[in-house]
This record gives C-alpha cells, structure tokens and sequence, in this order.
C-alpha cells in the first residue's frame, strides 16, 4: 500500500512538473484588458445609475437594446449601477484598477469585443467576476470567435454573491487564426434585470502554452522604448527640477531595454516606473503659455449636481488638454480635489457637476491645463445645494415585457433626475403601459399612462408628464399655466396675450444660463 501510494504521488509530482507553463501574452494582442483607466465613475462618485449603456475604450459594443447598464466603474467607488454595489477590492485583493459593470433582463445580452489574429498554440481566456446583487441567475457570455472555425464559449451559468468567480474557457488553434476575443453578460430568462445578477468584470487574460516570440517581444520592447524617447526629450540638458530621479529612471530603463533575458513583466515594470517618474517630472517643469480663465459668474444647481459654464483666452484650442470645473468644500478648490471634464451642449458647454451632497456649502471654479502642463484657474463661486428631493413611482404591470423594460427604466431614470434636481416630495405616480395611448399622458395626481410608441417611452416623456401630475403643466394643456407662470394677459376668447416670459427671477435666471442668454 504505501509502495503504491509513493508511485502515485511521484507519477502525479512528474505530470505537474511536465505541464506547460501559460505565458501571458494579453497586452501584446488586447487593449484595456484591465479596465484600469478610463473610468466613467471614479472613487470619489456617489449616487445610483439606473439605465445607461457607455462605451468601453478598446472594446466593440455589441449590444442591441437602448436600456439597462455597461460601464466603467473605480474599484471602490460608492457609485452603484441598477442598485449593486462595485466590489471593494480587486479580485486579486489590492484596490487599484476598475471593473466592466454589466447588468440586464429580458433575455438581453451586454456584450463588447476585441478583433485579433492568433498564431498557433493552446490558449486561455481567463476572466473573473463579482456579484454583488441578491440574484444569482445569468450567464457569462466570454467567448473565443475565430471568423470560421466553431467558437469556444463558456458554460457558466450563476454568479454568486458576494464573491469572485474565475471563468476560463480554453481553446486550441493549428494555425494562425483570425477572430474576436468576447466579454460580456446574458439574462437568460425572460424576466426583468432585477431578477438576475449583476456582475462586475475585473479583466480579461489570454494566456498561451508557450512563451513570446522574439516579434511579440519587440512589441513589448517597443512600447518602453517610445517611454524612453518620451523622458529623454523631457530631460534635456538635465536643469530642471527634480532631473536627478528623472536619469535614474531612464537609466533602470535601458538596463531592461539591453537586457535580452528579460521578461514580458519586467518590461512591464520598466515602462510603469518610467511613466511615473516622466509625469511627476513635467508637472514639476511646466512650460508654455499660462492661460487666462473665466469662471462664468452664472450657474445651476440642484440637490447633487450643479452646472457651470467658463472660458480661456492666452492659449490656443490646440494647446489645450483639458478643462472643467474642479470644486470642494474648502473655499480653494483645485484640480487636485474634485474635478470634472464631463459637459453639455446648449449653445456652448454647460459643465456638469456631479454626486454633490445635498444641503450642502460648495466653492466651484472653472480650469484649464495646457500640454506644458500649466495649469490656470478662474475665479471661484460659493454656492449651496439644495436638499434632495423624495418622490417615488408605482409601475402597473402588462402583457408586454417588452413595454414593461423600457417603460420601468425610463421612470427610474426620471425619478433619479427629479429627486437629484429637485426637493419635490410627496408624490408617487403611477406608471403603466397602454397600447391605446398614442404617446404618453397623465391626470393630475400622478396616474400615467404610456403608449405604444417606443419614441415615447423614454425619461423625458416621463418628466414631461410628471408636471402634469404636480400642476405646473395641468392636464389638456389649459391656459392655466401659461397665465400664472408666463406673462400675459387672459382675453375674454381664453387666449393669452404679452411676451410669455417666464416670471420669476429665480426661474429667469436658471434659463438664462441654460440658454447662455442675458437679455432674454
């Protein structure tokens, strides 16, 4: 018996010893593999997104429907996607880097794709998710997708909660081959999003039984020597600040550059440093012209969010890297507390400030940074948010799943928007499909009813029949609010005379800055 035994244990020791070791080779065929920048959501947002689907830098979006959610989310972040949370920490404990958030129903599929050629070899494409939701159910739709050749996909079907699960499916080709790299996320069952999981995706690794090819290399190779040009030009005659850490991180550089043992992750490290060192040293060496901000001494705010909008003279567009409003409880704000670059468009930029907390005492001002990394500043406003608004909805469930999905979305997203805006409270409308409606309409007090029409079925229509229910926009569109909002004068034929301007210098004043108009 124990002679046996040993056989096997040193039988099974020599199979182990024999197994091919996996070479990762993900950063010389995929980009943003990691989800490691490029975040839609920092860890500083806060706040729920109820229906938004993003692109992905480096992905092909491959999703058919116009609701549920993808995106882009900081480890850490406070900001939940349709309820659930993004995982504290990364699947390998540490806190750096993102997730790929992904969450649907109704027998949907998230799905995004990279197009690669292969050479020939065994393969793994290993990906890890994290489900923070109640809900189990779903399917991993990551998948190898040669042009002509069957795919390998994965079974995994179920995500439990609250931890990781790795997912690998492997995969083998006789030649070099091309085909897609996919991720993604299937509600499998016909039944609405908050039936089924809603996993975070950490990364995706491809991994190959043999190690980088000299060529493969040189791709790796060539990345830290495009870094190494990069400092050097930066260095120049060695007199700026800091320089000194600046050589010593080039020289480490070139040491890995010669070095023609070194490995895909040592050249990974090299590059890593020597970007760190590069950046800390231009931002300590600023160079070109500063620019001269203009904070616009007009602005919006609600209960999360304000608006802002700016200009800059003394610097041309193309000089420009970015610009935005940084903001902070304390009267200074710079870009080193929260900032943001995010906008829209209403006859010119309107910035967008966000996951703001309500009640609250904010100094915000707009800034610009310059490919010299010069760095100017506007002047600063004081403004307070107001508290959040608390209202509610009902949905009055039909027949058409579909109808149900797009019309339960629109009205969450509806609800978020009035209650970040607004303090309205003490109102609960009740929202439901009816196919003999042609577009939306709603009674005073909040019973609506949605049509037919998908056009409508959207969050402004949404919005746009809440007023109904509340009395700003009263039911049939009667005189009423045209009267007592507007100015104007009732005739005695019930039509209404006079300018139609808005009355009230608070509501004047807000679409003023919208329409970035002073007079009108």
């Amino acid at each position: 018996m124990t002679t046996r035994l040993l056989t096997a244990c040193l039988a099974a020791l020599c199979a182990v010893g024999a197994m091919a070791q996996d070479y990762d080779i993900t950063k010389i065929y995929l980009r943003n593999a990691g989800f490691d920048d490029h975040f839609d959501y920092t860890i500083d947002d806060t706040g729920n997104v109820a229906q938004e689907i993003l692109d992905v830098d480096g992905w092909t979006k491959d999703i058919s429907v116009n609701y549920t959610i993808t995106g882009v989310y900081q480890i850490g972040t406070k900001k939940t996607f349709n309820g659930a949370a993004v995982p504290a920490t990364a699947q390998d404990g540490s806190t750096n880097g993102g997730v790929l958030a992904l969450s649907t129903g109704w027998n949907q599929s998230m799905l995004f794709y990279q197009a690669v050629e292969l050479p020939k070899g065994k393969y793994s494409l290993v990906t890890a998710f994290y489900n923070s939701a109640d809900k189990t159910a779903g399917k991993s739709r990551v998948a190898w997708l040669p042009n002509r050749q069957t795919e390998h996909a994965s079974t995994l079907e179920g995500f439990p909660t609250g931890q990781w699960l790795t997912d690998t499916v492997r995969f083998e080709l006789d030649a070099p081959t091309r085909g897609k790299i996919q991720v993604g996320f299937q509600a499998n069952e016909n039944s609405g999003s908050a039936n089924f999981a809603k996993p975070c995706l950490d990364f995706v690794k491809l991994l190959r039984d043999t190690d980088v090819s000299k060529e493969e290399m040189d791709v790796y190779k060539q990345q830290l020597q495009t870094v190494i040009d990069q400092a050097q030009k930066a260095y120049g005659d060695g007199s700026g600040v800091g320089a000194d850490d600046l050589l010593a991180a080039i020289s480490a550089a070139k040491a890995v550059m010669d070095d023609d043992t070194a490995t895909t992750d040592q050249v990974d490290a090299a590059v890593e440093a020597l970007e760190e060192a590069l950046d800390k040293y231009l931002w300590e060496n600023p160079t070109g012209n500063m620019p001269t901000v203009t904070t616009n001494p007009s602005y919006a705010r609600g209960a999360t969010m304000a608006f802002g909008r700016m200009g800059y003279s003394g610097v041309t567009a193309s000089e420009v890297t970015e610009q935005g409003f940084c903001w902070s409880e304390s009267p200074v704000p710079t870009i080193n507390d929260h900032r943001t670059t995010r906008y829209l468009t209403n006859n010119g930029r309107i910035y967008w400030l966000e996951d703001l907390q309500p009640a609250t005492c904010y100094y915000m001002r707009a800034y610009v940074i310059t490919k010299g990394r010069q760095v100017g500043y506007g002047d600063v406003i004081r403004f307070y948010t107001i508290p959040k608004g608390q209202i509610s909805f009902t949905i009055r469930e039909s027949n058409d799943a579909g109808a149900n999905a797009r019309i339960t979305a629109a009205a969450q997203q509806a609800i978020d928007w009035w209650n970040n805006l607004t303090e309205m409270k003490g109102f609960r409308p009740s929202i439901g499909y009816n196919s003999g409606v042609p577009t939306a309409e709603c009674s005073y007090g909040g019973w609506m009813s949605v049509g037919s029409n998908q056009s409508y079925q959207k969050a402004g229509t949404i919005m746009h029949e809440m007023l109904h229910g509340i009395g700003v926009i009263p039911w049939a569109d009667t005189e009423w609010s045209r009267f007592n909002l507007r100015s104007g004068t009732s005739t005695a034929s019930g039509s209404v005379t006079g300018s139609g301007l808005w009355l009230g210098d608070r509501v004047t004043d807000v679409l003023r800055f919208w329409d970035n108009n002073v007079t009108e």
